[in-house]
């Protein structure tokens, strides 16, 4: 009966070490310091509070050899020790941490998800293979992954966002916006005034409330914005080639419109009466003409794509 016991414990021993590390810390940290996390691969999650403390909790990866939590200044620094040799597989570090929401964070990860909500003094993610879900961060705003999905809610400032063979699904961000894609759909419904999208072999479709600048460049892309209001002396200007292009615009838009078509691909305006004409040498057509004295500009050159103008309805 001892014997089995002692097999038993040591068999407990045994899967709480390979369970990887628990830990519970907090530091003191100042209201609007900085805080950098560096974990190559697992869950983060990240909450900003209202208390002047920065605490992690959760479990390390299986490979860890410890951690390091420290404060230097106005700026702590958390960090995963893997050794290299223990760098290929397992299951990576479950960690959750609470920060002020004054602080600015920089974290980043090669095999990392990440999750962060309510940090308003600046944030920048990245990783190689994994998700990024954000919500309710303020000021200047990096999110960057490859092989991976960027889920946003309620972003306010400089917000720059990209992914390789991944999507992003942006819903209420303000400020100035920009996404990039390769080989994913962007979708996006916010309020920003300031939008720049690149993209390939893409969807993209923006539901935007009011533009002041709206810059879209796309190669073998589907292109749907419907605009609610084009404010004075606003701009958009569309290069794409191949794909489609379909803007639905205030029946009451001020603006000198511009469309430029090379190398086949149609042109439908349902804005006006204004139809497109073909060069007299070459494929192609184009199509220029001004509405309602013409406060903005639009401008689109396509390659080998259709483009569609309409009323928003």
């Amino acid at each position: 009966m001892n014997k089995l016991l002692s097999t038993l414990a040591l068999a407990l021993i045994a899967n709480a070490t390979i369970a990887g590390q628990s830990i519970d810390q907090q530091l003191q940290a100042a209201a609007n310091g900085r805080v950098l996390i560096d974990n190559m691969r697992g869950h983060i999650t990240v909450e900003g509070w209202d208390k002047n403390l920065v605490k992690v909790s959760g479990e390390l990866d299986d490979a860890a050899e410890g951690y390091e939590f420290e404060r230097h200044g106005d700026r702590i620094v958390f960090e995963v020790n893997i050794p290299r040799r223990k760098a290929k597989g397992g299951e990576g570090s479950k960690l959750h941490f609470y920060l002020p929401h004054n602080s600015s964070l920089n974290a980043e990860g090669v095999n990392v998800e990440f999750h962060i909500k309510g940090v308003y003094g600046g944030t920048r993610l990245e990783t190689i293979n994994g998700n990024i879900e954000a919500e309710a961060l303020k000021q200047d705003i990096e999110l960057e992954t490859i092989n991976g999905n960027i889920r946003s809610r309620n972003l306010d400032g400089r917000i720059e966002m990209s992914t390789v063979n991944g999507r992003i699904d942006d819903q209420n961000s303000s400020g100035k916006l920009e996404l990039s894609t390769v080989n994913g759909p962007i979708s996006s419904n916010n309020e920003a005034e300031f939008i720049e999208v690149q993209s390939i072999n893409s969807e993209i479709k923006l539901e935007l409330l009011k533009i002041k600048e709206l810059g879209v460049k796309t190669a073998n892309a589907r292109i749907d914005v419907i605009l609610q209001e084009f404010l004075p002396r606003g701009d958009i200007n569309i290069d794409t080639v191949s794909g489609r292009v379909e803007l639905k615009l205030p029946e009451d838009i001020s603006a000198d419109i511009s469309l430029q078509n090379h190398a086949g691909g149609h042109i439908h305006n349902g804005l006006s009466e204004h139809q497109p004409e073909r060069p007299r040498f070459g494929p192609g057509r184009s199509l220029d003409f001004s509405l309602n004295g013409g406060s903005g500009n639009i401008d689109i050159t396509s390659v080998s794509a259709d483009v569609d103008l309409n009323p928003k309805k």
